[in-house]
């Protein structure tokens, strides 16, 4: 009896998988099916919108074919087909996609001056891909005479079109031109600008932007003065605005605040670029980012987070040898402690802010030199 039992709870259980595994199986290729329907019929759009002669749909149709996307077979015969019915179309993408072919030499015997009469027509219709690559061909003199003032113009236009090679190009004029100026407040935005642009292109990851800010983040340590910026040692500094470096973001912070040479930010960049300093472990940024809670610039006014900072940055300068040997920022740093400390005003906020300053230690400071 009892066998039997078991015998009939094991069938049960095998037909209750079988059929949780056929509607499991059902439902996947329902949604294949519907999944595939919908890549046919995207494939139909596209080439139905192209028949009433959508240049944008020809572009894609081309995309597709020339790299072999989802149901496109690859073939760039069909690819340049399209390309070329919406070129004819006006489409100035496809301009751009069919001049780096004939740049490269892929599918078409490379022609230099092919490509470069799309580009050109492309940057007449405005496209920031056909101003950037028209100012690189002037650039580098490919297939064109050498001419960087033209090409200067072109990286510009593209740039002020949100193109972030054009504006990567653009940074390397800006420092040039800066460094050959006298006036310190054009030369120290021109530094900031460049700065910005090659902060873009880092994160766009483009060829040798990261080793051009490891550059200027270098230059930034080693010319750097905390206390009394100058456009000799702070113009590093500006170009490695994108960077986590402390020291650049210490001194980018310190010259929105003190408006350095005419440089107007709102106090909140200050304070943000002060708080990414602090937050690295940099005492002296954290003296200043206590000083602007202190203040509430650029931030509500918080005691409890400028004694915390202050502790923080205090104990810093007292436990290692790195910075002990600044007599000066010290000596402040223990007197202006008290001053914090005062502005507390109950002993839940002493508390809290002893508590908080005792974790910033240990999060936010730098390695004890010799350990």
């Amino acid at each position: 009896m009892a066998d039997n039992k078991i015998i009939r709870a094991l069938r049960f259980i095998t037909l209750f998988c079988l059929s949780a595994s056929f509607l499991i199986g059902t439902a996947f290729f329902i949604v294949h099916m519907i999944n595939e329907s919908k890549r046919y019929s995207y494939k139909d759009m596209l080439e139905t919108k192209a028949a009433e002669g959508d240049g944008n749909a020809m572009q894609r149709l081309g995309n597709n074919h020339r790299f072999g996307r989802g149901v496109f077979h690859k073939d760039l015969k069909l690819a340049t087909q399209w390309y070329e019915k919406a070129v004819a179309a006006g489409d100035s993408d496809s301009m751009i996609h069919l001049a780096i072919m004939y740049e490269d030499g892929e599918f078409f015997e490379k022609n230099l001056k092919k490509a470069f009469e799309l580009f050109e027509q492309a940057a007449a219709l405005e496209n920031k891909y056909g101003k950037f690559n028209l100012g690189r061909m002037y650039y580098s003199g490919i297939y064109v005479e050498k001419d960087r003032q033209k090409a200067r113009n072109l990286f510009e236009q593209g740039a002020a079109l949100g193109n972030t090679a054009s504006k990567y190009f653009l940074s390397y004029y800006l420092v040039q031109e800066a460094d050959a100026l006298s006036d310190e407040t054009i030369q120290a935005k021109m530094y900031l600008q460049a700065g910005e642009y090659l902060q873009e292109a880092v994160q766009k990851k483009l060829s040798g932007a990261e080793e051009r800010l490891n550059f200027f983040v270098k230059k930034c340590n080693e010319d750097t003065q905390y206390y009394k910026p100058s456009l000799t040692n702070i113009s590093s500094c500006l170009n490695a605005f994108g960077s986590d470096d402390t020291v650049a973001q210490h001194v980018i912070g310190l010259v929105f605040y003190k408006n350095s040479f005419n440089v107007s930010q709102p106090p909140e960049r200050a304070f943000k670029h002060m708080q990414r300093a602090a937050m690295g472990g940099n005492p002296y940024s954290q003296m200043m980012l206590a000083s602007l809670y202190s203040k509430g610039i650029g931030v509500e006014k918080n005691p409890i987070e400028a004694f915390a900072w202050h502790d923080t940055a205090t104990n810093q300068f007292i436990r290692d040898s790195q910075f002990s040997p600044d007599f000066k920022a010290t000596g402040f740093a223990i007197i202006e402690r008290l001053k914090y400390h005062r502005a507390l005003e109950t002993d839940e906020d002493r508390h809290l802010a002893t508590t908080r300053a005792a974790y910033y230690l240990k999060e936010f400071s730098l390695p004890i030199s010799g350990e």
